[in-house]
């Protein structure tokens, strides 16, 4: 499990601790005003802190240095998880309210007004009612399930974000254009979020080695071989993005524990009774 597990999870998965989305919690942390700092001021922040980020980048002696004082920060403040969509409706049917709003990261990096983020809580429709143009609407639990798994059908990664952590408000639904993504996965600059609880699983005896998940992949940990998918452990972020794009129902998600660091996940791995015991159920 990952460290917020361990510090916020009460025995559980952090991101589905109730505690978490609790009225009571985002008032002891001060998480309102948080952010509405963060909505108002996201587009100068963040361009900001990529040019500091970069600029120490030049030099490797503090490159590590400013990665790890970078990554301990937004830790304390505005954090994520990968988390598969089934688990993100059990988070769905306990949150007060939710709020689909335009995507910040899309408008900065495309311009595009994309409505494809949730935000969770009771504060949040006061703070938004403030700033049009992010596009807010009030969503049933049934409105955002079937907004999630469309997402998942086209692909895009879910996670969870804390706004003071561990306060979560706000579910994210991203692709390339997602500034955590170019900024973890593409530039390496620093940690913004923590891969998922769960690895992709392949049955070799049902795969076909289409290529599909391979091309679908945007961490890169699925390569086809020998007609074969594979999945590197190390890399997969466990979103689910190949599982639901597999054409012959091929691949699954499995507890990430139970995959030895360094193995290619599939079948001749992870025994077919380990693959059902701990895969995550559609």
């Amino acid at each position: 499990m990952c460290e917020f597990c361990i510090k916020h999870g009460e025995g559980q998965r952090w991101y589905l601790n109730m505690r978490n989305y609790s009225k009571e919690l985002s008032s002891q942390l001060g998480s309102a005003d948080y952010m509405e700092k963060f909505i108002s001021r996201f587009q100068q922040d963040v361009s900001l802190g990529i040019r500091a980020m970069e600029t120490f980048a030049h030099w490797n002696w503090s490159r590590r240095i400013a990665y790890l004082i970078a990554t301990e920060s937004v830790k304390r403040k505005h954090f994520g998880q990968i988390v598969p969509v089934e688990e993100l409706e059990q988070v769905v049917d306990f949150v007060d309210s939710i709020v689909a709003l335009t995507c910040p990261c899309r408008k900065m990096t495309t311009g595009k007004d994309e409505r494809k983020c949730l935000g969770l809580g009771v504060d949040v429709l006061s703070i938004l009612g403030t700033y049009p143009m992010y596009g807010f609407k009030s969503l049933s639990r049934e409105e955002a399930k079937a907004n999630l798994r469309q997402w998942d059908e086209d692909g895009l990664v879910h996670s969870v974000w804390t706004f003071q952590t561990p306060y979560i408000g706000a579910i994210c639904n991203c692709d390339h254009n997602c500034l955590a993504y170019r900024l973890q996965v593409q530039k390496g600059l620093l940690q913004i979020f923590f891969q998922g609880e769960y690895v992709a699983c392949v049955n070799p005896e049902a795969c076909r080695g289409c290529g599909t998940c391979e091309s679908r992949c945007m961490f890169g940990a699925v390569k086809v071989d020998s007609g074969k998918a594979m999945v590197n452990p190390d890399t997969c972020c466990g979103c689910g993005v190949c599982r639901v794009s597999c054409p012959e129902s091929a691949i699954c998600l499995i507890d990430r524990p139970s995959v030895a660091v360094g193995s290619e996940v599939t079948n001749a791995r992870v025994s077919n009774h380990n693959h059902q015991r701990h895969s995550v159920v559609r």
